[in-house]
Formats: C-alpha cells, structure tokens, sequence
C-alpha cells in the first residue's frame, strides 16, 4: 500500500483527475460488455437460430418481436465494437496526456528546487545528478510507472464490470 501512497503523493493534486479518467474506463467498460453480450445474439442468428449451442428461448421470442434481422444486427455490432475502439482511443489518449503533463510539472517543479538551492548546498552534488534525476528519473516515472498504474486501474475495472454484469445478467439467462 506504500507505494500507492508513494504514487498519490507525486501525483499530488493532480490525483483528482483520476476519479475522472475511471468514469472514462467504465464508459469503455460498459461498451465492452455490450460487445461481449452481441456476441451470443449475433452468432445465434447468423448460424439460422435455433442451431445447437445458440440456441435460447428468451432471445429468439425477443428477436423475433423486435424483428430484428441479420443487417440490423450486423449494424448494430459493428457500431458497438467500432464505439468501443474509438472510446478506447480517448481513454489511451486521455492516460498519455495526463501522464505527459504529469511529468513536465514534475520536471518543472525539480528545476525550480535546484533553481532555489543554496550554492554550498548545490555544489556537494555532481551537476549530471540533478540533470539525471531531471531527464532519466521523472521519464521514467511517467511514462512507465505512472502509465502502467492508470492502466491497471482501467483493466481492474473492466475486468471487474465484466463480472458484475455476468453475476447480474448471468441469473436471467
């Protein structure tokens, strides 16, 4: 748990944008589970309905009093998936910037304490050391750690809203 303090800490009060970017996830979440559940109708349609493992009473009655047909359908989940893929988009994008910015404060903000260091207190480091923990360190954060933290969070909510829509829609099937 430190090292989620650890994060929390550098992020500082940029961590506020993350509630904002999870609502991002769970929209894309929501589409993926949309796509994960016309899958099923889908298949079951195009293989003639009633053939085999497809096959489902409460589907078929709904299909049929929808009227819906292989066109609509085929429509319909290609605009979910197509949906899913640019929401996908904007939250990788959404994830980068946020990370990019992250780190270009966080440059500023060392070279503002190195700016504001006593001489006596500057000269007892090498000068490649402020400019490695300036260049090499808060890159490495951002764009490794910081990235890869944001995406664990949008993959744990995904594969967690999965799972609540299969416990939930999982009953009435």
């Amino acid at each position: 748990m430190s090292y989620f303090k650890q994060i929390k800490f550098i992020i500082g009060n940029d961590f506020k944008f993350i509630p904002i970017l999870s609502l991002l996830f769970i929209l894309v979440s929501c589409l993926e589970v949309i796509g994960l559940a016309l899958i099923y109708p889908f298949i079951s349609i195009i293989t003639g309905g009633n053939s085999g493992t497809f096959s489902n009473e409460k589907l078929d009655f709904l299909f049929e009093y929808l009227n819906f047909d292989n066109y609509f359908l085929s429509i319909l989940f290609f605009l979910v998936f197509f949906s899913k893929a640019i929401g996908l988009l904007v939250v990788n994008k959404k994830i980068f910037k946020f990370c990019y910015n992250k780190g270009a404060k966080i440059k500023i903000e060392i070279l503002d304490r190195i700016q504001k260091l006593e001489y006596s207190n500057y000269i007892k480091k090498e000068s490649s050391e402020y400019l490695h923990s300036i260049q090499v360190l808060v890159t490495d954060f951002s764009q490794s750690v910081l990235v890869s933290f944001l995406r664990i969070i949008s993959e744990s909510l995904l594969i967690l809203f999965i799972f609540h829509m299969i416990q939930i829609f999982g009953r009435r099937m």
